[in-house]
């Protein structure tokens, strides 16, 4: 999450959806390499989405997040500490203490 933010445009930490919904668009997790994310040149790219996937869950942001994007469930999860120096020091706010939750049977049922 942190190269889409230092990347592209209006994205933010406080809008983790965003952030979701480009990494669903360019289905990958990560597609700069060598910058901050760290990623070990492997012969396979595990962080490709092949699948389209039915709920797709992220966090790292502390901010919680449910939204959807072409049928798929988005969430970010939440986190359980209140903001820390560091996060204070970035201007970055949480949102602790939320728990997204999916009823899986009431979505089977379409």
């Amino acid at each position: 999450m942190d190269d889409f933010i230092g990347s592209i445009r209006n994205l933010s930490y406080a809008r983790p959806a965003d952030i979701m919904k480009e990494m669903l668009r360019r289905r990958h997790l990560a597609p700069i390499y060598g910058d901050r994310t760290a990623l070990a040149p492997e012969q396979k790219d595990y962080l490709v989405i092949d699948r389209v996937p039915d709920i797709f869950v992220t966090g790292h942001v502390h901010a919680c997040a449910i939204s959807e994007y072409r049928g798929i469930k988005l969430i970010n999860a939440s986190a359980w500490q209140s903001q820390t120096a560091f996060q204070r020091m970035h201007n970055q706010t949480p949102d602790p203490a939320k728990v997204p939750m999916v009823n899986l049977a009431r979505e089977m049922l379409g």
